[in-house]
C-alpha cells in the first residue's frame, strides 16, 4: 500500500510551487513535505468572550439574596428624592419574599430567640438590630435602638387555629400608610421606647396570619417612613 500523502491546503499552492522551483535549483533546499512534517502543531486561540457574571454570595440562613434593583421610574423632578437601591430577599424556610433598602440591615437570626408562637420571620431596619433575651416576646432592644433615631420593621407569623382564627386578621393592604397620628401603639413587651412612633398591626395573606411591628424615632423623616411602608408593601408570602 502506498504511503499516505499529506493534503496541502489550496491557499498554499503558490508556496508549494515556489519551494519546488527553489529545490530544483538547489537540492539542499527543504521540500514542502519536510516543512509540513517538521512544523509544530498549531495552537488554537479562542477569542475572549465578554459576559455578565452572576456573583453568588454565601448567605447565613435559609434564603437567597437575588439582586440589587433600582426603580425604573423616570428621573425625579428637582427636589424629589431618588429611590434608594433595594435588596430582594427570598426566604425559602419561612416561605416569603420581601424587598428592603440596601442601606438597611436584616437580622440573620431572630431578634426574639425564645419566641416560637408567634414566630419572628423578618426584622429589618436602620440600626444594629441587637438581639433580645430568650424571654422576650418583642424585639425590645432593637425597638429601643430605633426609637433613638432610626426605623425597625419586624414581622411575626401567627399560629392560626381555634385560639387565633384567620378571620380575626384583616386582609393584607395593597399599600400601607404609616400615619404619624396613629403611631401610638404600645404592645406588651416593647419596653421603654419613650415618645417613639410605634405601629402594631395584624394582617392575613392567603391562609396565613401575621403581626407587623414598626418602630420609628419621633423625628423620623418622611423618606424613611416611606421606605418602611415599601418593605411591608413588598412582603409576599408564598403558599405553604
Amino acid at each position: 500500500m502506498s504511503p499516505r500523502k499529506k493534503v496541502v491546503p489550496p491557499d498554499d499552492e503558490v508556496i508549494r510551487q515556489a519551494l519546488r522551483s527553489a529545490q530544483a535549483d538547489d537540492p539542499r533546499q527543504p521540500s514542502w513535505a519536510e516543512i509540513v512534517s517538521s512544523s509544530p502543531s498549531p495552537q488554537v486561540r479562542r477569542r475572549p468572550i465578554l459576559a455578565m457574571a452572576l456573583v453568588v454570595v454565601p448567605i447565613v440562613g435559609a434564603g437567597t439574596v437575588f439582586a440589587l434593583t433600582r426603580s425604573s421610574a423616570p428621573p425625579p423632578a428637582s427636589g424629589d428624592q431618588v429611590p434608594a437601591a433595594t435588596v430582594q430577599w427570598v426566604d425559602t424556610a419561612s416561605k416569603f419574599t420581601v424587598r428592603y433598602p440596601s442601606s438597611w440591615k436584616r437580622a440573620l437570626t431572630p431578634l426574639t430567640p425564645g419566641l416560637f408562637s408567634p414566630k419572628e420571620i423578618l426584622s429589618v431596619g436602620t440600626g444594629p438590630l441587637t438581639r433580645s433575651g430568650v424571654e422576650a416576646n418583642m424585639p425590645d432592644l432593637a425597638a429601643q435602638e430605633a426609637a433613638t433615631g432610626g426605623v425597625l420593621v419586624s414581622i411575626q407569623e401567627a399560629s392560626v387555629g381555634p385560639d387565633a382564627p384567620l378571620s380575626v386578621f384583616p386582609p393584607w393592604p395593597s399599600h400601607l400608610v404609616l400615619d404619624r397620628a396613629k403611631g401610638d401603639a404600645r404592645p406588651g413587651g416593647i419596653g421603654d421606647v419613650g415618645n417613639a412612633l410605634v405601629w402594631w398591626m395584624t394582617f392575613r395573606a392567603g391562609e396565613r396570619g401575621f403581626f407587623v411591628l414598626v418602630v420609628a424615632s419621633s423625628k423620623v423623616t418622611s423618606e424613611d417612613l416611606h421606605k418602611a411602608e415599601g418593605v411591608i408593601d413588598s412582603f409576599e408570602p408564598t403558599p405553604t
